[in-house]
């Protein structure tokens, strides 16, 4: 984990692939984000500006906020990290750190090994402290 703000929270995990999650938002497939939720995210192979605009998009439609705590599993195989002058967790970490609340960067979740696999809709605890980070199911 590259960098972790400590906390604890408890909520349903909702989330997934930051792309599907951007273009759902608004249909009958949203993720329905409440202020019961654990928000996790991953992507591969996006622009980095496109994980701005997403990130944008979860911070101007509230979503952002309502998060009880924030898990990021892998962001690889970004493309123009460099131009953009920022690596997509550092991007992350900018719309994520006047939350107030948990975020574990890192997770071992999304499109690399290993791939945990993980139980959306169900009820997890979240616990971040300078030792380390833990997910669990409740």
């Amino acid at each position: 984990m590259l960098i972790t703000r400590p906390g604890r929270a408890e909520g349903r995990l909702v989330g997934g692939n930051l792309s599907l999650i951007y273009a759902l938002n608004g249909t009958d497939l949203d993720n329905d984000m409440d202020e019961s939720s654990v928000l996790f995210i991953e992507d591969v192979g996006e622009n980095i500006y496109h994980i701005d605009r997403m990130m944008q998009n979860l911070k101007r439609s509230g979503k952002l906020a309502r998060a009880k705590a924030v898990v990021v599993g892998y962001f690889n195989k970004m493309k123009f990290e460099k131009e953009w002058g920022a690596d997509a967790e550092a991007l992350i970490n900018a719309y994520t750190a006047s939350l107030g609340v948990p975020v574990i960067f890192g997770f071992p979740a999304g499109h690399a090994s290993p791939n945990m696999s993980l139980y959306m809709g169900r009820r997890v605890s979240v616990v971040v402290t300078p030792e380390g980070a833990a997910l669990e199911f409740l």
